[in-house]
């Protein structure tokens, strides 16, 4: 999603002209996006939600496993009625209703459980997505802009879409990470406050 959100970028950069006259500057999306504090916080959150979906899922998954070893059992016996002479057709045709009847609830769970993964799935990609979305429209393309406008540049490429050379001298990719830790510190952690000595 990253990726089609750079290039749409890049794109969005071309369109806007690409006369001579106007000075470029370039800037490596991902690397700031994996740099900057918010949106690794974004990422930390969608996978500790992943692992509580997973969690979950794994209920379904057990009781998935417990069906078809259920359904491998009733083609078992299926197998060994149909072998048996003494038992009657009525009693093999209910071993054979017994094994459709548990092949159906196994297809039926496991429709359920990919249709769970797939949401899942889905979902975390979404809030992942809103959530950058979000942090890229109120603290990244704002100080993108600012730092442009620094350098006198009319156009910000991606520099990972569709530029096969830079000079380094116009790449802001640690400007503008440098920017977003001065403006966004990263909570510094308490210090550890020693333990009080035992009265003597």
């Amino acid at each position: 999603m990253l990726k089609k959100l750079a290039i749409l970028i890049g794109m969005l950069a071309l369109a806007a002209g690409t006369a001579f006259a106007q000075k470029v500057v370039t800037l490596d999306i991902d690397q700031v996006l994996t740099a900057f504090s918010k949106t690794a916080a974004i990422k930390a959150e969608v996978e500790a939600d992943q692992k509580d979906a997973e969690s979950l899922l794994k209920i379904k998954v057990d009781e998935f496993q417990k069906q078809r070893e259920k359904l491998t059992a009733a083609q078992q016996k299926l197998e060994a009625d149909r072998g048996n002479p003494t038992l009657s057709k009525a009693a093999v045709a209910k071993a054979e209703e017994e094994v459709k009847k548990t092949l159906e609830e196994a297809v039926k769970m496991e429709q359920d459980l990919r249709r769970s993964q797939q949401e899942m799935r889905e979902l975390l990609q979404s809030k992942f997505t809103q959530k950058t979305n979000v942090v890229l429209q109120e603290d990244i393309f704002p100080r993108i802009k600012e730092i442009a406008k620094a350098h006198g540049a009319d156009i910000v490429l991606n520099a990972r879409v569709g530029i096969l050379f830079a000079e380094p001298s116009v790449n802001i990719t640690e400007e503008l990470i440098e920017r977003l830790k001065k403006d966004f510190p990263q909570e510094e952690k308490p210090a550890a406050v020693p333990a009080a000595e035992p009265a003597k």
